[in-house]
């Protein structure tokens, strides 16, 4: 309002903005999590979209209805789809949303193409057999020295038990 200098009655009596983030569209679909007690049985479906009606009072649970039945559901835990509406024929679900819970995602074939510059492509199997390792050379000296053969450090003492 143009009187409290744009602001919305909220903003003006409080000082500050009215947290928005638990708001959400009346009649979008959403997945709610099936307690075990009202599951048929342990390979049942651990979630179900129903349509958001409200919340329940002050707590943070959230009137769901289910699409078979009309039954209202009280439930704690959900996954908002508001660009969805199930009772609008014209309305066509998120696929990221969809396709977290439907499809688990698959690992990547090593045999699939990436433009990974950092890394090889790993090959399947060996083309003329194994290699070995190159023998080593008559009178080669290690890289590095033994413990054994190691100098001591400057200002060690060397001490022998008896």
């Amino acid at each position: 309002m143009q009187r409290l200098k744009w602001k919305t009655p909220f903003e003006f009596y409080h000082g500050a903005k009215p947290d928005m983030t638990k708001i959400r569209t009346f009649g979008c679909g959403a997945y709610v999590y099936l307690p075990d007690e009202i599951r048929p049985n342990k390979l049942s479906p651990l979630s179900e979209l129903m349509i958001f009606l409200g919340s329940a009072g002050g707590k943070n649970f959230k009137f769901m209805r289910h699409l078979s039945g009309n039954v209202k559901f009280v439930s704690p835990t959900a996954m908002f789809d508001e660009g969805y509406f199930p009772k609008c024929p014209k309305s066509i679900p998120n696929d990221k949303i969809h396709r977290e819970k439907v499809e688990a995602p698959r690992p990547p074939s090593p045999r699939e193409e990436n433009n990974d510059e950092d890394f090889p492509p790993i090959p399947l199997g060996y083309p003329e057999g194994p290699t070995r390792a190159p023998a080593p050379q008559q009178g080669a000296r290690p890289c590095s020295p033994s413990p054994g053969n190691r100098p001591p450090p400057p200002g060690a003492q060397r001490r022998t038990l008896i």
